[in-house]
This record gives C-alpha cells, structure tokens and sequence, in this order.
C-alpha cells in the first residue's frame, strides 16, 4: 500500500511539473485517467482484488511520462482514439447500460498503447473494446 501510496504522489507532482504547450493534450489525458483511477471510495468502487491493476496503471503513467517527449504526435493520436473510446463508454453508461467491464478494458487498452513493457492483464484492441460497446448498447453511439 505504501508503494502505491508513494507512486501516486511522485506521479501526480511530474505530471505538475510538465510545462511544454506540445504535451498539455497528453498531461490532460494523463491527470484525467488518475482522477478517474484515484479518488474517495475508488477501493470500494472497484474492489481490492482492483489493486495490483491500479497499481500496474499508476506505473503506466509514470511509463508514459517518461517517454512522452519521444513522438509527441503518436502520443496525441493514440490519446484521441483512448478519449474517443472513453467518450462513448460515458455515452453507453448515461444510457444505462451495464458497462463496468469495458471501463478496465480502456485502461488495459492504455497499458497497450503507452506502457507496453508492462504488459496487459489479457489481450485487448480498440475493435475488442467497440464490440463491447456495442454489445453494451452503444451501436448508435457514434464510432
């Protein structure tokens, strides 16, 4: 826990600390996924049995920010095809759909395209997550 605890920290205070206009997009993306990985109650949220894949996520993070000045633009594409799939996992859930499962694909998906040295709980693509979409309810939601 303490690991955690400490990682989080030395995360969050980089991820303050990048400054270059080039890497806002990223930097956003980065402290979006943090909040939405910690926060009041996220254990209970997610479950203990969560933790070690929090834990493999706050080290993709800290993964990608130490490679993130290396292709800037390959950083931003895949950035926008995370946001686009995260966006209509939000659509999906607002319609009330059943979609807990998709939510840890996405941040597998992360460890896919940013961290791939850390290697993913089990194999998963962009077309493997819109299929849960659309499975969810999310076919008319726009891809």
């Amino acid at each position: 826990m303490d690991e955690g605890v400490e990682l989080l920290g030395h995360v969050g205070d980089r991820l303050a600390s990048v400054s270059s206009p080039a890497l806002r997009e990223a930097v956003t993306d980065m402290a979006e996924q943090l909040d939405a990985l910690v926060h009041p109650g996220f254990v209970a949220e997610s479950g203990a049995d969560r933790l070690p894949d929090m834990l493999r996520y706050l080290r993709g993070i800290e993964h990608r920010l130490d490679r993130i000045g290396q292709d800037p633009v390959r950083d931003r594409e895949r950035t926008r095809a995370v946001r686009e799939l995260t966006e209509r996992h939000e659509r999906v859930r607002g319609a009330g759909a059943r979609s807990d499962d998709i939510r840890w694909l996405i941040e597998e998906l992360r460890i896919s395209l940013f961290a791939q040295p850390l290697r993913t709980r089990h194999p998963v693509s962009a077309k493997r997550i819109v299929r849960e979409l659309e499975r969810a309810g999310g076919s008319s939601a726009g891809a």
